[in-house]
């Protein structure tokens, strides 16, 4: 089985509207069906690239944090804001029309990938540095010196 993919990307949306997802990223689809979703997430312009049996987890999972009476409204929530897609043999789909001034996305324009092992994040790459430099960043918590390095370093 093939490692699953973690790590960024910049891709640029073509004139078709067609985004290509890099060959080391595609591992995520392997003998499974690629699905398109708009999470809704107001702190997150973008949207998930996955594969069926991920999105249907999260489904499943949301689910279950609703009363009964509730269930088909949230089903029809989930549902409505998902594409079943098709990658081609270079490994492009298409993004809907409807996502594209949603998202950011312009014909032409650079999109920033960030892929997860079971999903990638699709942002306009505009959109994405901006919402970076809003975000404080955690790596000055971050030790990523092994403890032997660290100890001779500190001598």
């Amino acid at each position: 089985m093939a490692r699953l993919p973690r790590g960024t990307a910049e891709v640029t949306l073509d004139a078709k509207g067609r985004v290509a997802v890099p060959a080391k990223f595609r591992p995520i689809f392997d003998a499974r069906y690629p699905v398109l979703w708009d999470a809704q997430d107001p702190k997150r312009r973008c949207l998930v690239l996955s594969h069926e049996s991920y999105i249907d987890a999260i489904i499943d999972r949301e689910m279950e944090k609703v009363p009964d009476d509730s269930r088909v409204d949230m089903h029809h929530m989930l549902i409505a804001n998902m594409e079943d897609i098709d990658l081609d043999a270079n490994g492009r789909f298409v993004i809907s029309e409807r996502y594209h001034e949603k998202f950011g996305y312009a014909r032409g324009e650079k999109l920033f990938l960030i892929a997860n092992k079971e999903y990638i994040e699709l942002w306009s790459l505009p959109v994405w540095q901006a919402f970076n430099a809003q975000t404080p960043l955690l790596s000055h918590r971050v030790d990523y010196t092994p403890h032997a390095v660290k100890a001779v370093a500190d001598e």
